[in-house]
């Protein structure tokens, strides 16, 4: 895998905001479209528990949408529809992917966050991200890859009093910012990806039919955690999941704050 920061392609996307603002460019209706049913790609991600996907498909009275979910969705989905096209899903093997947007400039996925922009690596804040774009690569019979990151709170999370010593010499704050990373991968890296993510599909596939929780061994290499002062594991996605309750990690990993 190569990737690197493109300012080009950068500028890019920034034109195509400008461009909406100064009325040159409409932005599609924000709505929620109806999934395909099946597996997606999103399902298969690493650094993702996969019992959400497994719990969303088999409770019969499943929770309702939270407030910050639906808050993190509208922000997510207004920022990708400002800059992105809207494509229809594909189905290659039986899993469904919706990349963000094609351009002449090739794939595009696009992303938010209140992360700092400051020494921000996508490969180590958001692994996630990057076996996404594998499957959209390989799905549309692509080795490279646009990551529009848009940061809502520019550099400010790294003006705290514990980080601002560390900032290099001369750093000015921003309020918001745009960054691109493109990204290549070779046809082996690709295949060998989507071998492990057709596994991850059967593996959700059969649990769902058979109403009975992906292996432990299985969710337990995807949970996702960071560590904290005492270098403990703390796995935040479970901390915040709303199907805890019913989940049979619920003791191990949020009672016990990761460390059971």
């Amino acid at each position: 895998m190569e990737c690197k920061e493109n300012p080009e392609i950068a500028e890019f996307y920034t034109r195509r905001i400008m461009d909406f603002m100064e009325g040159r460019r409409e932005m599609p209706s924000v709505s929620l479209n109806s999934r395909p049913e099946g597996i997606h790609a999103s399902d298969l991600d690493d650094n993702n528990c996969p019992l959400t996907s497994f719990y969303s498909r088999t409770l019969t009275s499943p929770p309702p949408i939270t407030r910050d979910e639906a808050l993190k969705f509208f922000r997510g989905r207004t920022v990708e529809r400002v800059i992105a096209t809207e494509l229809d899903p594909v189905q290659i093997d039986g899993i469904w992917m919706t990349v963000d947007d094609v351009s002449e400039h090739g794939l595009a996925e696009i992303k938010s966050t209140a992360t700092s922009c400051e020494g921000f690596f996508p490969a180590k804040d958001f692994p996630q991200w990057i076996t996404r774009m594998k499957s959209y690569c390989y799905g549309y019979g692509k080795n490279q890859i646009h990551l529009v990151v848009y940061f809502l709170v520019g550099n400010m999370p790294s003006y705290t009093v514990w980080n601002i010593k560390d900032l290099p010499k001369g750093t000015s704050y921003s309020g918001v910012d745009l960054r691109v990373w493109t990204f290549e991968f070779t046809d082996t890296e690709l295949k060998s990806w989507w071998l492990l993510a057709q596994d991850r599909a059967d593996e959700l596939s059969v649990a769902v039919q058979s109403n009975s929780p992906p292996p432990p061994d299985s969710v337990r290499e995807r949970l996702p955690f960071r560590l904290n002062k005492k270098n403990e594991k703390v796995f935040w996605q479970c901390k915040h999941c709303k199907y805890a309750i019913d989940c049979y990690y619920y003791e191990q990993f949020i009672l016990n704050n990761g460390n059971g």
